[in-house]
């Protein structure tokens, strides 16, 4: 299990350009297996909650669905402007 230091921050703010997903660690951070997540996506099918990962934590209450090309659509994702509104319900 990753040390505090070790792990992905995923947090979500609100600009004049929109809203923005930002992951982000120390230097301690170990952004490997995020890289081996996304490879595994581009490989084959599948569906995948980032902030249930052992290796993120997430500031706020914050949900993102990762999913290959491949995988069907899921009746929770949702476009960056609905992702605005849900921002918005948090506040």
């Amino acid at each position: 299990m990753p040390t505090a230091d070790q792990l992905i921050r995923m947090s979500a703010i609100e600009t004049s350009a929109g809203p923005w997903l930002l992951l982000a660690g120390s230097r301690e951070a170990d952004f490997e297996p995020l890289r081996k997540l996304f490879e595994t996506l581009s490989q084959s099918p599948a569906t995948v909650l980032l902030e249930q990962q052992p290796f993120i934590a997430v500031n706020g209450q914050l949900s993102l669905e990762l999913c290959s090309q491949t995988d069907p659509p899921s009746k929770h994702r949702f476009s960056l402007s609905q992702l605005k509104t849900k921002l918005q319900d948090y506040s």
